[in-house]
């Protein structure tokens, strides 16, 4: 015996309101049977002796096989819409109000992060594939190339574009630091503003050639806060804490390369945040060192 629901779905087939919905009598192709039960249950009438609902149900009860392919192909259909739409929210861009966190003060919109694990001295954060604009300075100081950098996209938001659009500075601000360089040598610095959600899709070409763009892909990093001035003293010291955590808990990481991450405009003077990043390589660790040492040692 047939469930309502099955009944109802098969009926509706019959009815025309699944599928086409243009009102036929006749079941679509791949429902109806060589004998074409399903049709003539359907299309017999009081006047010739019978009752529709009684042919009906006859031949749905013979013939359950209908329904049940019903059944389970709109049960397919919704699993795979699910997966779809949870597939497309794990890749969104996180790029949303500022009100949703508390270092981005100055902005509208903040990247945000999904906070994985976190210790006394450090975070682990997972941020979703994002678009970012971006441009590079050769120098031996990190304030100097960071100065130059900064001006040259703050051009390109407010309009030296190819569509001249202007756009809402967002936060944070990522310099792409190179390890390991040597006092006397110069550096490459790549300094990166966040594109505002209306352009993480499509965004307009800039008209400086030194400008680009650039895609973070999904990334874990590892996070080091601390308040004050994104200097290069600050930078450096803030980066060697958090190496030197990391290598007591055995965490691996991407050497090559950290991120210094800023929050504030210049002219804000209090509770300015400021981060810096490590990629994580692997597995991220979130555990206390055995023989903690203070940062002051």
């Amino acid at each position: 015996m047939m469930t309502l629901f099955q009944y109802f779905a098969v009926e509706g087939r019959v009815r025309g309101v699944w599928g086409s919905g243009r009102g036929t009598d006749r079941p679509p192709r791949s429902f109806h049977n060589k004998e074409g039960e399903i049709y003539k249950a359907a299309t017999h009438t009081v006047s010739e002796g019978g009752t529709f609902f009684g042919h009906f149900w006859t031949s749905l009860t013979l013939h359950t096989g209908y329904a049940e392919r019903i059944l389970h192909t709109t049960m397919a259909f919704l699993t795979g819409l699910v997966l779809l739409v949870l597939a497309a929210a794990a890749t969104e861009a996180r790029v949303g109000s500022s009100n949703e966190s508390s270092f981005c003060t100055e902005t509208k919109e903040c990247l945000l992060f999904d906070l994985v694990c976190k210790t006394s001295n450090y975070e682990v954060r997972h941020y979703r594939p994002t678009k970012w604009v971006s441009t590079d300075e050769e120098s031996y100081f990190f304030e100097s190339a960071t100065s130059k950098a900064f001006w040259r996209l703050l051009k390109y938001i407010t309009g030296a574009n190819a569509d001249g659009v202007k756009m809402d500075m967002t936060a944070p601000v990522l310099v792409k630091v190179q390890e390991n360089k040597k006092i006397w040598e110069s550096s490459k610095y790549t300094l990166s503003f966040l594109l505002p959600s209306a352009f993480q899709e499509s965004a307009p070409l800039p008209t400086d050639p030194k400008v680009y763009f650039t895609d973070m892909p999904d990334t874990r990093v590892y996070v080091r806060s601390y308040g004050g001035w994104m200097l290069s003293v600050t930078t450096k010291l803030n980066s060697e804490m958090l190496t030197r955590d990391l290598d007591k808990v055995n965490a691996t990481y991407n050497k090559n390369f950290s991120y210094a991450v800023g929050y504030n405009s210049p002219k804000k003077i209090l509770n300015r945040h400021n981060e810096v990043w490590y990629i994580v390589d692997g597995e991220p660790v979130c555990s206390e060192p055995t023989d903690t040492v203070s940062d002051t040692e």
